[in-house]
């Protein structure tokens, strides 16, 4: 393709684009959500606040986690009540537990935990 028709070609596609971004303009939701952003992050500069406190302090319970900050699981220490051996895991992944649950079944390896 030539250039030429590579540039108006170009210049189709910038009209196209125009034309939606007119259509969106017009748009009164698109209005009030970009003057409630405007407004959103007047009071975070305000009151020296950033997004994830804004969330916190909206809904405590609900707020999302955020990528990279996913809950600790906690140790679990298994007790074998027929070989006295005892494991500590923070997963199901481990060796000899899945070789217990194998064994004796998960319910009953379960009822082991300490």
């Amino acid at each position: 393709m030539s250039q030429l028709a590579q540039y108006r070609a170009l210049q189709r596609e910038i009209s196209e684009l125009e034309e939606k971004q007119r259509k969106m303009q017009a748009n009164s939701k698109l209005a009030r959500e970009i003057e409630f952003e405007e407004e959103i992050k007047a009071l975070i500069d305000k009151y020296d606040m950033n997004m994830s406190e804004v969330l916190q302090i909206l809904s405590p319970q609900d707020t999302p986690a955020l990528p990279g900050t996913r809950k600790a699981r906690k140790v679990k220490r298994y007790k074998n009540p027929h070989t006295g051996e005892v494991i500590e895991t923070k997963g199901g992944n481990q060796k000899t537990l899945k070789a217990w649950k194998e064994e004796h079944g998960s319910d009953v390896v379960e009822a082991w935990v300490e």
